[in-house]
């Protein structure tokens, strides 16, 4: 019996199938020696670096870097910054990694974090987007880091505070990137400074999704001058405000200037949405609007939901329907979940069913899904 040719576009076109089953790429790779750089692409798309021994490991199976299959790699994630920033052979290893578009780094820690940062302004231009999460946040630094990503679309800074900053390091650049998909800023007493930051950028901010995280009533006028910013562009706003229950000051938001606003989210306490009151009311006049999404953290007893602030709330949806058809949601997580899934879009939540009474059959009432056994 003669040998049946299958032809190498056909081949490539099973193992891309199989992309999201590591398992089978893997015996891919014992099927057939033709086949291991195609499935090399789909095993290494994403790699992370969790701890010092992930990093060690690599550098021993690959220590050339023309075979190294880091050149299939998309997505780079590390969490064991601090090894990275000791490792003698990082000024070989990072350039390994010519074609991500999306890096992540996490670190605990905050000494250091200009020189940490500094290594990976070598990464290849093909950079599209950027996270940072550490514990002590530095925007001088990592604004800077940035800058160096001509086709950088998406910023993600999350951390505790900016106690780490160095402003001295930081001279305002001549050129900045694109910065045209979404920002999300979630800093516990640093958002002020990093809007200030981003701001002072010389081709100005053009993202067109926010995800904005404010923890005081101080930071709600960085996030007007964000949005502001990004009036020519802005289309998708989330807003997360979750201060103590009864917050004796109410910080006002004005989003009159974010004209081209498609959805917006808002993120707040159940006792504390004064705030979304008025936030609402800046924007009623927006043509471009389709959908208001309101999350709250907890669902209170029917008694207690429709007194007080809620039927203001109410009418005022009610009243974006009845002007321009404007969808409303008033959304919440099964409790003990409030902070599963941050930042997701209110589609992925499981939720509770609202009272009957909320939204006259205007507002999207979602029960939650029924678990069998």
């Amino acid at each position: 019996m003669s040998e049946i040719f299958i032809p190498p576009e056909i081949c490539d076109k099973i193992v891309d199938f199989l992309q999201n089953d590591p398992a089978a790429l893997k015996q891919c790779c014992l099927a057939s020696k033709s086949w291991v750089p195609r499935t090399r692409k789909h095993l290494f798309a994403v790699v992370e670096f969790t701890n010092q021994s992930y990093l060690r490991n690599w550098n021993m199976l690959f220590p050339e870097p023309s075979k190294s299959p880091a050149r299939h790699t998309e997505v780079l994630r590390i969490g064991c910054l601090e090894a990275i920033v000791h490792d003698p052979a990082t000024s070989d290893w990072i350039p390994m990694f010519s074609r991500i578009v999306r890096f992540e780094i996490f670190s605990a820690y905050g000494n250091e974090l200009d020189t940490r940062l500094m290594q990976f302004r070598h990464f290849p231009h093909t950079l599209k987007s950027l996270r940072l999460t550490m514990f002590s946040f530095g925007p001088s630094q990592s604004i800077d880091l940035a800058c160096h990503f001509p086709l950088l679309e998406d910023l993600a800074f999350l951390g505790y505070n900016c106690n780490c900053d160095n402003p001295l390091v930081f001279s305002p650049p001549l050129t900045s990137p694109a910065l045209t998909g979404t920002l999300e800023l979630r800093i516990i007493r640093g958002i002020a400074r990093t809007a200030h930051r981003l701001l002072d950028l010389p081709n100005g901010l053009h993202f067109r999704n926010l995800k904005l995280s404010p923890h005081s009533e101080e930071d709600f006028p960085s996030v007007e001058k964000l949005v502001e910013a990004c009036s020519d562009t802005l289309e998708h706003l989330y807003v997360r405000y979750l201060p103590g229950a009864g917050s004796a000051d109410i910080p006002r938001l004005d989003l009159s200037k974010a004209l081209k606003l498609k959805d917006i989210v808002f993120r707040c306490n159940v006792t504390d949405i004064k705030w979304v009151i008025s936030a609402l009311e800046t924007i009623a006049q927006h043509r471009n609007l389709q959908q208001i999404s309101i999350q709250v953290p907890s669902i209170l007893p029917e008694d207690e939901m429709i007194s007080g602030l809620w039927p203001t709330l109410d009418l005022v949806l009610v009243q974006f329907w009845e002007s321009h058809s404007i969808r409303t949601k008033i959304l919440s997580p099964p409790p003990g979940r409030e902070d599963e899934h941050e930042g997701l879009v209110m589609a992925d939540w499981s939720v509770h069913m609202l009272p009957e009474s909320m939204g006259q059959e205007i507002i999207d009432l979602v029960e939650e899904p029924k678990v069998s056994g």
